[in-house]
């Protein structure tokens, strides 16, 4: 059903089994389960129904681990939907609730993260980095290196926008081969310039992503509009001409999503033939190969400060900026930070 995204009505009368025996347990954690895939896969009309009924039959039979679990699910039904103040209020539910499992804080940390992202506010870094932290293995991370990825790619930091998914990619191996899960990382990639592999695009048949990755935007939007998604929607007309890109621009106006909309602007910049903002472009290409990215991460390495201090100065979380600095060192061929440093140095333009 993960990789297919069918059996749906099996897996449904599998849970209304469940909740019929004597081990209330099983029904709450296959309301769980239920939830939580509906609210993945954007089946959003399913997902408030499944919710509605998982937290009733929770409240019923005392079983509040289940039931904050589902609370979560509902804070990323209502992202998608573009209700960014529901999906706060459902999120923060589950957030202000310390005595809770780190699992379920991983989606409402993704939802205020992303909604404080999409409207340009921060810090955005340290809620990912707790995700990820809460995150156990493959199937759990996955949407949190799409979300960071997402919110660096709204800041104008593409580098880092490709490097987050393409580590995403790289954690996907071995794990269900969910094309949902998948999916978002690989819309980062194709967003940010980034080449796929054919293997990575070929496993999705059955998701919107891949028609936004293979260039199909307008069929992208149209099934993302259906689905109720109009965020979604809007990110998949980037992709198609001057009106679809208004269209999206009106769209991100409309919902709040203010770095979205710079996104945007930029994107009709060039099809209107200008120059777009360059506030978050290189300037000029650099002769060891580095993206501006990491090269402004070395420019801070050299004057001495630490991966917390230039993940602060960079709007980053330290586990980027380690990711960077790794970066640096392969690309100069050297073994050491101080090393990297000498190496700028001594190549610097005079």
């Amino acid at each position: 059903m993960l990789r297919t995204d069918t059996g749906w009505d099996v897996l449904e009368a599998t849970w209304r089994d469940a909740m019929t025996t004597e081990a209330r347990q099983d029904g709450g954690l296959m309301g769980v389960i239920i939830c939580w895939i509906a609210a993945l896969h954007h089946r959003l009309d399913s997902a408030e129904r499944y919710s509605a009924e998982a937290c009733a039959f929770c409240r019923d039979h005392d079983l509040g681990l289940f039931q904050a679990f589902v609370t979560g699910t509902e804070s990323l039904v209502a992202l998608y939907r573009g209700d960014w103040a529901h999906a706060t209020a459902r999120a923060e539910d589950v957030l202000t609730r310390p005595w809770l499992p780190a699992l379920h804080r991983i989606l409402p940390l993704i939802s205020v993260a992303l909604v404080r992202a999409r409207r340009g506010e921060q810090p955005v870094a340290p809620l990912l980095d707790d995700a990820l932290e809460c995150a156990e293995y493959g199937n759990f991370r996955l949407p949190v290196w799409a979300a960071r990825a997402e919110a660096a790619w709204l800041t104008g930091d593409d580098d880092t926008a490709r490097a987050e998914a393409d580590a995403g990619l790289t954690a996907s191996a071995g794990t269900s081969g969910d094309p949902w899960l998948a999916g978002p990382l690989l819309r980062w990639v194709h967003l940010t310039g980034g080449a796929l592999q054919s293997s990575q695009a070929a496993v999705d048949a059955v998701t919107p992503y891949h028609l936004e990755v293979s260039g199909d935007w307008h069929a992208a939007a149209a099934e993302w509009a259906r689905r109720g998604c109009p965020y979604d929607a809007a990110l998949a007309q980037l992709g198609g001409d001057l009106g679809a890109v208004e269209t999206a621009l009106v769209t991100f106006r409309g919902i709040g999503a203010r770095a979205a909309a710079h996104r945007a602007r930029q994107r009709l910049a060039v099809l209107r033939g200008r120059s777009p903002d360059t506030r978050h472009s290189s300037t000029s290409a650099d002769p060891h190969g580095l993206t501006r990215r990491e090269r402004e991460v070395l420019d801070l390495l050299a004057v001495g400060h630490s991966d917390t201090e230039i993940a602060a100065s960079l709007y980053l979380s330290p586990r980027t900026v380690n990711n960077h600095v790794a970066a640096i060192l392969a690309k100069l061929a050297v073994h050491s930070r101080k090393q990297a440093v000498a190496y700028a140095q001594r190549h610097a333009k005079p």
